[in-house]
């Protein structure tokens, strides 16, 4: 495994959204899932690659709840 790969494709991924989260628009979402199933298919769907986008799935809502209340 190569998690120095997994980490930055990671962040790419929070680098390209985090400034979209507070969003409305379902396209905006429907990104982030298409693109995050996509880095666990890149990696076989490995535990460790699920862990991490379900983590920055978890703080993309909580950030659109704080952002959008």
């Amino acid at each position: 495994m190569d998690y120095f790969k997994m980490y930055k494709d990671i962040w790419e991924l929070h680098k390209k959204y985090i400034d979209k989260v507070d969003s409305r628009d379902d396209e905006i979402w429907k990104s982030i899932i298409v693109e995050a199933n996509e880095l666990t298919k890149k990696y076989n769907n490995c535990k460790f690659i699920k862990n991490l986008v379900m983590a920055e799935l978890e703080e993309f809502e909580r950030l659109h709840h704080e952002r959008t209340k």
